[in-house]
Order: C-alpha cells, then sequence, then structure tokens
C-alpha cells in the first residue's frame, strides 16, 4: 500500500462539460500547485525508514533525488532514535535490538528478534550511525541495519580469518555521500620489510577488498592499534609512535602526528566529535 495520497504534486483530469449534441465530452486538465520543495523536504523526514525505502522514492524523481540527498540523511538523524544491541552468547537464544518507541525515554522499547535475520548474529567488531558490523562464531562477518531488519554478509578479508583481528575493523560513513565503508589494517612482512597495510570496502557496493595505502615501519615498532572514528572524513589509526590520519572519503593517508615517548603506554586516543583535537590518556 502506498505511504503518500497521490495527490500530492500531481496533475488532476476533471470533467468539465458535456454535450449531446454533437457527442462530444470536454475535458480540462487542471494542475494541482505542487508543494514547495523545501516543505515536502521537511515531510519526508518523518516518513518511516522503511516506507522511503520501499514507496517513496518510486514517487517521483524529485523525491528520490531527495532521500539520495547528503542533507536529507542528516535531517533524517535528527529524528533517529536511540536503541539497544543486545548480544546472545548462549546456544538457542537469539539476539535482539530494543529500540526506543518514543523520544522522553518512558521505558518503553520496541524488540525486534533478529533471528528472523539471522539465527546467530556474534560479536559486535565495528558500528556507526546506527550499522552494525557483527562477526559470528563460524568467523562468517555482516553488517545489520536492525531498523531496517536487514543483513548483508561482508565479501571474505584480505588475510585468513584464524589471524583476524577484529579490533582492526572500522565502519564509517562518508559525510559528501554518506556511503557507508569498512577500513581494515594489518600488519605484513614482506621479504624481511614490515608494513602496515591499510584497506577498504565500499558497504553494499564492493564485492573484495581493496588495498589503498601502506607505510613501512621498523622491527621493534610493528603493532597497530584500535581506530578511533567519531564521524567526519578523519579516521584516525594509533600506532607505536604516531597517529595515522585517512581521509574516508578519498581512501588516502592524510597524515602522521607524532606520538611523545611515553604514550606507548597509554590506553587509548580520543578525538573530540569531529575536531582535530587528539587526547592521549594514560
Amino acid at each position: 500500500s502506498n505511504c503518500f495520497p497521490p495527490s500530492l504534486g500531481t496533475k488532476i483530469m476533471f470533467s468539465c462539460s458535456h454535450s449531446d449534441s454533437n457527442c462530444t465530452e470536454s475535458c480540462k486538465v487542471i494542475s494541482m500547485p505542487r508543494l514547495p520543495e523545501e516543505l515536502m523536504f521537511v515531510i519526508l523526514t518523518f516518513v518511516p525508514l522503511n516506507c522511503l525505502i520501499n514507496s517513496a522514492r518510486y514517487v517521483s524523481k524529485t523525491w528520490a533525488a531527495i532521500i539520495r540527498s547528503f542533507d536529507f540523511s542528516q535531517a533524517r538523524r535528527a529524528h533517529s532514535k536511540h536503541g539497544l544491541y543486545v548480544e546472545s552468547c548462549m546456544s538457542g537464544v537469539s539476539s535482539y535490538f530494543l529500540e526506543f518507541k518514543d523520544d522522553d525515554v518512558s521505558g518503553e522499547f520496541e524488540k525486534t528478534d533478529l533471528r528472523k535475520i539471522r539465527n546467530r548474529m556474534g560479536k559486535i567488531m565495528s558500528s556507526c550511525d546506527g550499522i552494525l558490523v557483527l562477526s559470528n562464531i563460524l568467523r562468517e562477518v555482516y553488517v545489520l541495519n536492525p531498523v531496517l531488519k536487514s543483513c548483508l554478509r561482508i565479501p571474505c578479508f584480505p588475510i585468513p580469518m584464524q589471524f583476524m583481528d577484529h579490533s582492526r575493523c572500522q565502519c564509517t560513513r562518508v559525510p559528501r555521500t554518506a556511503q557507508f565503508k569498512l577500513f581494515f589494517g594489518d600488519v605484513l612482512e614482506i621479504l624481511g620489510v614490515v608494513w602496515y597495510v591499510f584497506y577498504v570496502l565500499s558497504i553494499g557496493i564492493d564485492n573484495s577488498w581493496k588495498e589503498i595505502a601502506r607505510r613501512e615501519v621498523s622491527l621493534d615498532q610493528m603493532f597497530l592499534f584500535e581506530p578511533t572514528y567519531s564521524g567526519g572524513n578523519d579516521l584516525l589509526w594509533r600506532t607505536t609512535d604516531e597517529v595515522i590520519v585517512i581521509d574516508v572519503d578519498k581512501e588516502i593517508i592524510v597524515t602522521g602526528y607524532p606520538l611523545p615517548d611515553e604514550s606507548w603506554f597509554a590506553s587509548n586516543i580520543f578525538m573530540d566529535g569531529e575536531s582535530p583535537f587528539l587526547y592521549c590518556c594514560q
């Protein structure tokens, strides 16, 4: 069923007169005034997500362009509700997702049994803007949208799964395009030379991982920490002696910030929102 009245922004045909003498019927086309695009933009931000995907974007090219736009995705986020992913570690018990029913956090949830999507979802490897990256006991990796109740299997990582360090995987969202991407970092020794190697996968687009950069490292400093991402274009990857900055849109290493010697004992690097300020906590 359609979620929208067909008369919005469409032309309506009215029969205006009828002549019995010559058996002719004349009709006049009355063009209904279209809603301003700015107003339609606001209205669409309140439409349920399933309806946007299954119906609204097929109504017209204008609506499709609005729904695809980055500005629209940003406006939709303002209406998004918080939710909780509850992981099940017990056999026969499904993981599930709890979504707040209203904005005042009254304590009421809508429960989504994720077993209907996938029998065992697994542990969270990464998350970004409501998208979860999960790995199950079979070492299969999935991207889950719990609101849409949709799941997509990710192509195999560029290294054998038994050597896979899940903490080196990060889901990001490109501000310019709203495209979700997975980044993965690894440490490789090739002909006696050690490299940090970085890969990227555009979710829902790429069928395989793509190497985007590598950086040589000395044998005594060959350690890659968990990446840090808090939105925006910058993905931070801490090593033993610097913080590597990757542009998630251009998929390149932008720069590297050297760390003080004592930072080796620091627990983590934090980013102040989308700003370039870094904090090294010990």
